[in-house]
This record gives structure tokens, sequence and C-alpha cells, in this order.
């Protein structure tokens, strides 16, 4: 799916440019994708591509029906997996403290 996210950055500029508001603190906050889970990696690739597919599931359906999603996401669980095995995988969130100029 494709997917972009800005980085700290580039919201920074958004916002300077925009003008509407004056940014007073921008944190970054890494949370991992497997919420820290105690378990396997295989434990903890199934549970990111659970959370995965409540979210990607019914754009894909639409495009590819229902046959495949089954398959489609034990093969994410599975890469997901071998990526565990080498990198720690994170979601860098934003917290943006703004006032209104």
């Amino acid at each position: 799916m494709p997917y972009f996210a800005t980085t700290a950055n580039e919201v920074e500029e958004i916002i300077e440019a925009e003008g509407s508001f004056t940014l007073q603190r921008l944190k970054i906050c890494k949370l991992g994708w497997d919420a820290d889970i105690d378990e396997s990696k295989e434990m903890k690739a199934k549970f990111i591509a659970r959370y995965m597919r409540a979210v990607a599931e019914p754009l894909l359906k639409l495009h590819f029906g229902d046959d495949i999603m089954d398959e489609l996401f034990q093969r994410f669980a599975d890469k997901v997996a071998q990526l565990l095995e080498v990198k720690k995988m994170e979601y860098n969130n934003l917290v943006i403290s703004m006032t209104k100029n």
C-alpha cells in the first residue's frame, strides 16, 4: 500500500509556511510495531499483521476481492517476522503543540 509520512522538519516547515499557527513544541515519540509484547518473533509478526489487516483490509478487498486476504496477510506476517530478525521496527509519532496566531 502506498504510504507517506512526513518528517518532523517537513511538519515544521508546513506549519510555518501556512502561517495560522505558531509551533510551541514538537516531540517525536517512537513506538515499537510490536507494542513491546514479550513473545516470539513469529507471534509479534502475527500481532502486527492483525492490526495492519484491521486497517488495510477494507481498501484491499475493494481492489482484489476477499479470496486472497488470508494468504496476503499470512505472507505479510512472514515478511515481518524476517524483518524483526534483523531490525526493530518503530513508528514515529509526532506530538505537536501550537497556538493560533
